[in-house]
């Protein structure tokens, strides 16, 4: 690939992660808003139903997300194709949509709140089903490298959500609020994208368009759904054991660490269309890749730290003293995050080079390992046992490093592995003094880490800056004769 194309596609990735990061920072104001008075108002049981409803609500888009990939990593767009797509997308969300309405709801209604999370599953199968249109829509937009409308379609979401069960619970109906809220969502969101992209959505089925969709949507959907499914799906499992309140501590303490992993989604949305056009020039492919690894591991684990390693000082102050339980999780899931967030970085990359199997295949084994050790030590360490098996299952997570080596050369990895540590320390010194009440001792150690952190970093967070100022549109860059 020549230079200029090169920096134009660059330039393109770059914009479109500005875009997404204004975009992911306003949800999160209004998901973090919206979260500490619902949390306050409803209480853990009824959040513990809140969550389970969400799962099923994004199950939408797993299930769907093959299609979403195949659109993005083909090197043209696939605009022959895209009826198929569709076709197989209202097939898989209508049938998931009846599923969830017929069977999953009258289940959980006698496991988890009676007719309360009944409702709450109806509005989700009503919302997630527009939800994969969406982001069908989206993928149709991120392959044109267009973004602007792919985030707005995401803003409009979190507000139609946050303000209708928010108004809705202070006026003391909270659970037709998230019913309603899961509901109009995903029908909001989706029909303005659809709207602004004009996608060309129609109903055909092409059976050699069908069989090179499946061989690659199939394993990438696999392998997305079995890295979505540990810290989705497994704090449900917490619900089944221990009941709808256990699941609401375990649930907030996932959610807020799920904040900062907004970059791996960024870095993944960004990298799959990206990285895909750069398959046939392994040099420059290798180069990025590990630009972009070291920039994700960076800013991920500083923010993951900052976030846990002062937990037991916030958490209690915004949600309340019952929920300091929900911060010692956090802590103790803070580097697994880390590492998993990086490791999807990287499975994204691989994918991006058609070694979807090679992704699929680490991320089988190392959902078996964590899946088979949480069904162990949950029943036994209770709100504690989905944690521990975080790190129970981590070192069967590195597989993965293996292929890549394999496919894109040696890794820095004891660099990885300093700042890991480094994040270690910063997170369980100052959560061992805040535990202990000693707060003042606790500020300060987390500020020397802090410090630490910044100096080893300095480097490469100036590298950032210098990149997101030169980028075309940026503050303090002229788009005279553009």
């Amino acid at each position: 690939m020549d230079i200029k194309s090169l920096t134009e596609i660059k330039s393109k990735a770059g914009k479109g992660f500005l875009v997404l990061i204004l975009r992911y920072g306003f949800c999160f104001v209004l998901n973090f808003a919206g979260s500490v008075i619902l949390v306050r108002r409803l209480g853990a049981e009824i959040w513990g139903q809140y969550a389970l409803s969400n799962f099923f609500l994004i199950s939408f888009v797993q299930i769907t997300h093959g299609l979403w990939g195949y659109i993005l990593q083909r090197p043209a767009a696939p605009e022959a194709q895209l009826r198929t797509c569709f076709s197989i997308q209202q097939l898989l969300s209508l049938g998931w949509a009846a599923v969830i309405i017929i069977l999953i709801a009258p289940w959980a209604a006698l496991h988890f709140g009676g007719a309360n999370i009944g409702l709450m599953l109806m509005g989700s199968a009503v919302g997630g089903y527009f939800f994969s249109w969406r982001w069908l829509v989206s993928a149709w937009q991120e392959r044109k490298m267009d973004y602007l409308g792919v985030g707005m379609s995401e803003v409009i979401d979190a507000l139609v959500f946050n303000l209708t069960a928010v108004i809705l619970a202070l006026r003391g109906q909270g659970i037709w609020g998230i019913a309603l809220g899961n509901a109009l969502r995903g029908i909001a969101s989706a029909l303005y994208l659809q709207l602004r992209s004009r996608a060309p959505l129609g109903f055909r089925f092409n059976w050699p368009d069908f069989k090179e969709i499946i061989k690659f949507g199939l394993p990438f959907g696999i392998y997305n759904s079995l890295s979505w499914l540990p810290t989705q799906a497994l704090p449900i499992l917490v619900g089944v054991f221990l009941g709808p309140a256990a699941l609401g501590f375990v649930s907030l303490a996932y959610r807020i660490m799920e904040y900062p992993r907004v970059l791996v989604t960024l870095s993944v949305r960004i990298s799959t269309s990206y990285y895909s056009r750069l398959a046939g020039d392994l040099e420059a492919f290798r180069k990025e890749m590990q630009q972009g690894l070291d920039h994700l591991l960076f800013l991920l684990a500083f923010s993951i730290t900052i976030l846990a390693g002062l937990g037991l000082y916030w958490v209690p102050l915004v949600y309340g003293p019952r929920w300091r339980l929900s911060a010692v999780i956090m802590m103790i899931i803070a580097v697994p995050f880390v590492v998993n967030g990086c490791l999807s970085f990287l499975s994204a990359s691989l994918s991006a080079r058609g070694k979807v199997n090679r992704v699929a295949l680490a991320q089988v084994v190392y959902n078996l390992v964590f899946w088979g050790t949480a069904l162990i030590l949950i029943p036994h360490l209770k709100d504690f046992g989905l944690p521990v098996s975080e790190w129970v299952a981590l070192p069967f997570a590195l597989l993965l490093l293996v292929f890549v080596v394999r496919d894109s050369g040696a890794l820095p990895l004891p660099r990885y592995l300093s700042r890991l540590l480094l994040s270690t320390v910063a997170i369980a010194s100052p959560g061992a003094l805040f535990y202990y009440g000693h707060t003042c001792w606790a500020f300060l150690t987390f500020g020397a880490f802090l410090l630490i952190w910044l100096l080893s970093g300095f480097r490469q967070l100036g590298y950032l800056i210098k990149y997101a100022t030169a980028l075309p549109g940026s503050p303090g860059q002229s788009n005279h004769g553009n």
